[in-house]
């Protein structure tokens, strides 16, 4: 079946120019969901991309999409939904070697496209890739753009020549049934942002910022914002410290994914020369995950406080710490997540409206204290 690819882009091409929706050659799926996270995230993208190929129209078929002409760009094809406004590229691939040559070129092809439109949302270009073969070096690139890249990606796999038919490449098939998602008491690493009033040096009160909760509410919902930007993973408090002699009545106790856990815990298989060396250099410089995109991150909760106060980031620790310190004496205010996490808290969060527990807000600090503890294990 499909010997090479150009006989299977003859075939699919043929078709896109003599009808209106590339959809009519997929096979409807039947996909099973609520097994795990990791396959419910992969369906959900399969269904978005599938709801955007019913009515599409022929862009181009290897030609050059680039808007700079010193680039040479050419995906198999690039497809529009008129009726769902969306760009599709779709990338044919029939080698059974171990590349992720596919995956680097949908994401070259995909800012090919922004290059014309650079106001497009990522959601309005989707991708497909065709292939017979699908070595484990390409699904995993594909996983990790799908699951924590959140990218809109379609998996196809040939079923018949003639007539022509595709299928969905199994969704359970495109990762390792042993990932752990398990979070543990290293797996998140973080900072507490300390907001002091800018008079608090200056015989100012404690309590005088009581009166720009809302502005420092403000703030903190800038800081969950600029954090999903960036496609961390991650959660955060915000609290007011009742302890007598503080100097920040507010605090963000602020936690994200540390990257280099599996390193740290010793769980990733040492098969090459640059992980070895890769292991080396986390281990020798001790690095903790709080990496520059996190104070920068807690940098942009400057945007609503220049006028009121002053926020530093302190106490660079583990979440049992931060914890344990936040808990001492004060009174929670919210909580937020982003990220894969807050793929995991809606499902808690919907499990507890489920129960008739209707009153829970969704920023909720003490279910959201309750979620933390389930979900990091001691």
């Amino acid at each position: 079946m499909f010997e090479n690819e150009k006989k299977m882009q003859a075939a699919i091409g043929a078709h896109a120019r003599n009808f209106s929706g590339f959809g009519e050659l997929i096979e409807p799926p039947r996909f099973e969901k609520n097994r795990t996270l990791e396959e419910n995230c992969i369906i959900e993208s399969y269904e978005y991309c599938l709801s955007c190929i019913k009515e599409t129209v022929l862009v181009s078929e290897d030609e050059n999409i680039s808007l700079f002409p010193s680039e040479c760009l050419k995906p198999d094809f690039l497809l529009y939904d008129p009726g769902m406004e969306t760009f599709v590229i779709v990338e044919i691939k029939n080698s059974s070697k171990p590349t992720r040559e596919s995956g680097t070129e949908i994401g070259a092809y995909t800012n090919a496209v922004k290059a014309h439109f650079p106001m497009i949302s990522n959601g309005d270009i989707i991708c497909v890739i065709i292939s017979n073969h699908w070595p484990t070096l390409l699904k995993n690139y594909l996983f990790n753009e799908i699951f924590w890249h959140k990218r809109k990606i379609l998996c196809l796999k040939p079923k018949s020549d003639d007539p022509l038919e595709l299928e969905c490449f199994p969704p359970a098939s495109l990762f390792n049934k042993n990932l752990n998602l398990n979070f543990h008491k290293k797996s998140f690493s973080g900072l507490q942002l300390c907001i002091y009033a800018n008079n608090i040096y200056n015989n100012g009160e404690i309590e005088d910022l009581d009166i720009h909760l809302e502005q420092i509410k403000s703030s903190f919902e800038r800081l969950i914002r600029k954090s999903s930007e960036i496609n961390s993973h991650g959660f955060a408090f915000l609290w007011r410290d009742l302890r007598k002699n503080t100097a920040a009545r507010y605090s963000i106790t602020y936690l994200d994914i540390n990257p280099f856990e599996k390193f740290q815990l010793h769980e990733v298989n040492i098969e090459s020369k640059i992980s070895n060396t890769l292991f080396n250099i986390i281990r020798d410089w001790e690095s903790t995950g709080n990496t520059y995109s996190t104070i920068k991150a807690l940098s942009n909760s400057d945007h609503f406080l220049d006028d009121i106060a002053n926020p530093f980031p302190e106490g660079s620790s583990p979440w049992w710490k931060l914890k344990e310190f936040m808990l001492e004496k004060s009174n929670l205010i919210s909580f937020r997540t982003w990220g894969i996490v807050a793929d995991i808290y809606e499902n808690s969060l919907l499990e507890e409206y489920k129960s008739n527990n209707n009153i829970v807000k969704y920023d909720c600090p003490s279910f959201g204290l309750k979620f933390i503890n389930n979900l990091i294990k001691s």
